[in-house]
Parts: C-alpha cells; sequence; structure tokens
C-alpha cells in the first residue's frame, strides 16, 4: 500500500461563529437571569420550593379521563403526542396509509424511550408497559387526522394559542424525558441485565439525550414528512455540514442530560456533583425548560447550545467538518 498518509483528509474552513445581534444579546442575558433567579428562589423558599415539586411531580404522573370505561390519558403524553402529530400534518408529503401514520407519529413521540430501552438498556420501552402513554398518542392522532368534519383541526387552526400551550407541556415532558425517563433509567433502575450499567457515565448521558430527542432523530433519519418515507436516500440533515438547526435537539439535550447527570450522580466525573435528590434535579430541570421555552417564543437565531458545542470542539482544535477526496485514497501498488 502507498499513498498520502495524512493529505487525504482536508479541514474544512475554520470554526462558524453564530452571529448575534443586540437585541438578541439583551433577550438571552435577560433569560440567563431569570433562570438565575428562579433557581436561587427555589433553593431559598421554602414554599417556592415546595410548590415547585408538587406540581413537576404531579405532572410526570397526571392523567385525565380515568374510569371504569375509558383508558387513562396522560397529560404530558398528549401534549407531545398533539405536537407530534401537528408536525406531521402540516409537513407530511405524498399518500399515507392510516398505519404509516399511526406507526410514524407514535415513533416521532416514543422513539426515544424505544430506542433507549431497546438498543442501550435491553428492556420493554417504558411507554410500552404505561396504561396512559399510548391512549394519549391515539386520542391525539385521531382527532388530528379523523375527527368527523375535521372539527379539531378547524379550531387548532383558528386557535393558535393552543398549540402554544400544548408546546409548553411539551417542554417539561422533555425535561421529565432527559431525567425520570432518561438518566434515572440508567442510575436508579434496580431490573438492569447489567448492575455495572449504572456506573457508565457515557450510557448516562446517551440515554438521557436519546430519551427525549430520539423520536426527531428518527423521523429525520428515515424521512417520516417525505413522500418515499421510510428510506435513506441522502445524507440526512443532522448530518449536513452547515446545518446545525436540524441537529439543534440533539445538541440541546445533550447538554441538559450532561448537567442532569452531574446534578444527581454520586460518582464524580468531572466535577464534584452535588448529589441532588431526584426530586429535586427534577425541579431544576423544569424550570430551565420553562426559562427555555419562553425564550424560543422570541424567535431569535442564535443557540447558546450551538455557541458551546462550537467554543469546545474550538478549544479541542477539531474542525467543523472534514474533506475526503478520492484523489487522496490511498492506492493499491
Amino acid at each position: 500500500m502507498s499513498g498520502k498518509p495524512d493529505s487525504s483528509i482536508h479541514e474544512h474552513p475554520s470554526h462558524h461563529h453564530q452571529k448575534i445581534s443586540s437585541r438578541e444579546v439583551t433577550i438571552i442575558a435577560g433569560y440567563l437571569l431569570l433562570a438565575f433567579s428562579l433557581l436561587n428562589f427555589y433553593f431559598h423558599n421554602d414554599i417556592f420550593h415546595n410548590f415547585v415539586d408538587t406540581w413537576n411531580e404531579y405532572l410526570e404522573g397526571a392523567i385525565f379521563i380515568h374510569n371504569d370505561y375509558f383508558p387513562p390519558i396522560s397529560i404530558l403524553d398528549f401534549a407531545g403526542s398533539v405536537i407530534c402529530c401537528y408536525k406531521y400534518r402540516t409537513e407530511a408529503k405524498g399518500l399515507k396509509s392510516w398505519f404509516e401514520v399511526l406507526f410514524s407519529v407514535t415513533l416521532m413521540q416514543f422513539g426515544g424511550t424505544t430506542i433507549t430501552g431497546i438498543v442501550f438498556l435491553g428492556q420493554t420501552p417504558s411507554w410500552i408497559m404505561s396504561r396512559a402513554a399510548f391512549p394519549a398518542l391515539l386520542v391525539a392522532w385521531w382527532l388530528t387526522f379523523y375527527c368527523p368534519g375535521d372539527a379539531y383541526w378547524k379550531l387548532v387552526r383558528e386557535m393558535p394559542f393552543f398549540v402554544t400551550v400544548m408546546t409548553f407541556f411539551a417542554y417539561i415532558s422533555i425535561a421529565h424525558a432527559i431525567g425520570s425517563w432518561g438518566v434515572d433509567s440508567v442510575l436508579k433502575n434496580s431490573y438492569h441485565i447489567n448492575p455495572n450499567y449504572s456506573r457508565g457515565f457515557l450510557l448516562n448521558i446517551w440515554v438521557g439525550t436519546i430519551a427525549a430527542c430520539g423520536g426527531g432523530v428518527l423521523c429525520e433519519l428515515f424521512g417520516f414528512l417525505r413522500s418515499n418515507s421510510y428510506t435513506i436516500q441522502k445524507t440526512p440533515s443532522i448530518f449536513s455540514v452547515g446545518n446545525y438547526p436540524a441537529s439543534a435537539s440533539i445538541n440541546r439535550c445533550f447538554w441538559f442530560a450532561l448537567v442532569y447527570y452531574f446534578l444527581v450522580s454520586d460518582r464524580s466525573t468531572f466535577l464534584p456533583s452535588p448529589h441532588l435528590p431526584l426530586v429535586t434535579a427534577h425541579s431544576v430541570m423544569a424550570i430551565l425548560h420553562v426559562v427555555l421555552f419562553f425564550l424560543h417564543q422570541h424567535n431569535i437565531s442564535f443557540d447558546i447550545f450551538q455557541f458551546m458545542s462550537d467554543e469546545v470542539l474550538e478549544t479541542l482544535e477539531i474542525p467543523p467538518a472534514l474533506e475526503f477526496g478520492e484523489e487522496d485514497h490511498a492506492k493499491n501498488d
């Protein structure tokens, strides 16, 4: 074998730095201050502390329509399902069977815990074991696509505030997906096949990340919304150079999973952990996601999580992309 061992890979141009306007600086600074103030108040005011803990833990398992004739409906899963179905109906293309629509929105909503349960933990996905999760998805699916006279959809289009409210609860659901249904399932799960699972730093971070955004990753990877869905005909946009918005949710969930693991782990990895009680850590995540929800209502283009990732990559001298050329490949003699 001969060739040029180092020249076959070319570094792409230097790191892309986001542009930020003075308006965005003011808005982001304000919400960072708000997050700090709320967390400070939470840790120093017992009344507010107990209020947040109570309502956040209630929402995690809150249900409605619970009687002898109908299955329970999870409030957070219903909110997340409403958003997934809304996205599917407004963005999907082509002719879809009822089963494909149901299958796709199910993976969009529960894909994260499906991946983490089957691939990472070797367990039945938590939503399948829940009595209230899938019924919530079924209700949202039926309302969005098959409600008589399309009454629900017409109402949603005339009342965008409803989608905003559902998005708010979906953000709370993401916070629980990272913590309760993500990292906690590694750290505190007594049903592990391998008892050493809880010690895996990378496993904790990956499960926390994928549990929260796995549905979106599957949707993008297999093209649920394309007319030729469930095919991989091109590089998914989550891997595309310069298309950060496509991978924004993965990046954001990764940073939150890292923060959550730091808050609750009793094993110091890089920094000493405060080892917070799970209920407290859940509330911290919920507060941060509530602030993030209101920040996103301003439609700013600057993403603080991308900024943090860019800084880490630049510090480690990792270029944003590598270009591979055939002319530089090693050739057989």
